[in-house]
């Protein structure tokens, strides 16, 4: 699994070190590499603190950012993705069965409070076999007011 960011103001990477501050959307794209079929998956990936998951879904949401979200992809014709939930500390995917291909799911994320925050690993991992994982590195996020 590899986790990558683009702030959508600037379109620059911000995976490592990069410009971020209050108010701007950021995309996290998570590219999940399978090397095997698997049943009943779990991709959960956390959100830092400071930042907070964009929920396209609502009317409310502006027509740039949803946009933004329909132009997400799955890297192979189906979406592996029974259930998505979305919470204030995280992103979590179900797969009832996954093949081995590469797959890639965007999703949105908004930066709410300035300061350093530490990046927790996002992680794919086998919901009844969890010593069968892998996980993306720990991270910080520096968020400018």
């Amino acid at each position: 699994i590899e986790r990558a960011m683009t702030n959508l103001r600037t379109r620059k990477d911000v995976s490592s070190t990069g410009e971020i501050r209050v108010g701007d959307v950021v995309r996290v794209k998570l590219t999940l590499n399978a090397p095997q079929e698997g049943n009943h998956v779990v991709v959960e990936a956390p959100v830092p603190a400071g930042m907070l998951p964009v929920d396209t879904s609502f009317k409310t949401t502006p027509l740039w950012q949803r946009e933004q979200e329909a132009g997400s992809t799955v890297g192979y014709w189906w979406n592996p993705f029974d259930h998505t939930e979305q919470h204030k500390d995280h992103v979590a995917l179900f797969a009832q069965s996954f093949d081995a291909v590469i797959y890639v799911y965007e999703f949105l994320v908004q930066a709410v409070n300035p300061g350093e925050f530490i990046y927790p690993p996002a992680r794919i991992y086998r919901m009844y076999e969890p010593e069968e994982f892998g996980a993306t590195e720990w991270g910080t996020v520096t968020i400018g007011s």
